[in-house]
């Protein structure tokens, strides 16, 4: 069954210690990750309103494709965003990618608060997921999955020298493995009148 995303927030008792004249030496290196929200302000209301319940329901599913063979992405938690201009302005974003200016990355976040307005739902093993009661209009569907990317580089082997000081530096072509997250957004319409939007999402 569908439900509303809500932050679970689990208190804590920390019990610090203090002294007198204690000092907590500042840190010298900042951070070059800074993270940029829409400028458009969150409009609870319109958000609410755009998740009401309705007749349709959208049925997914994730799948990769791997050498000609497709084969569904599992257990991968999906959200449902509603398509007002606060979640507008973060697709775009989104869609840009992260932004290097003046040094720093920029990376496009979303507000806790905003957050909370969406519906999930757990895809099972052959990635498929569900939402119904859904009313007709645009939503945002929204998915963090593990990626890897193979790289090269040159790799030092030694160097070797001739008779008239000359000095040759011998490497070897190696191949390495990244791993990381990536957010994947994909934009959906329900049509008035449409009971059921049938969604292939490829990774």
């Amino acid at each position: 069954m569908m439900k509303k995303l809500f932050c679970a927030a689990i208190a804590g008792i920390v019990i610090t210690a203090t002294a007198s004249g204690q000092y907590v030496q500042p840190n010298d290196i900042k951070s070059s990750i800074e993270e940029v929200f829409p400028t458009q302000p969150f409009d609870s209301i319109a958000a609410k309103n755009a998740l009401a319940p309705g007749p349709a329901t959208v049925n997914g599913v994730l799948y990769s494709k791997t050498k000609g063979v497709e084969f569904g992405d599992g257990f991968k938690t999906i959200y449902l965003f509603p398509n007002t201009p606060y979640f507008r302005e973060w697709y775009d974003m989104k869609k840009k990618g992260v932004q290097v200016k003046k040094g720093m990355i920029k990376v496009p976040s979303m507000d806790s608060t905003a957050h909370r307005y969406s519906y999930w739902c757990l895809a099972n093993v052959e990635g498929k997921f569900g939402f119904p009661n859904l009313k007709p209009g645009k939503y945002f569907l929204c998915v963090t999955v593990d990626k890897s990317s193979t790289r090269t580089y040159d790799r030092y082997q030694g160097s070797s020298y001739d008779n008239y000081g000359g000095q040759a530096d011998h490497y070897s072509r190696e191949n390495y493995n990244t791993f990381y997250k990536e957010d994947l957004i994909k934009e959906i319409e329900i049509p008035a009148g449409e009971k059921v939007l049938n969604v292939r999402w490829k990774e």
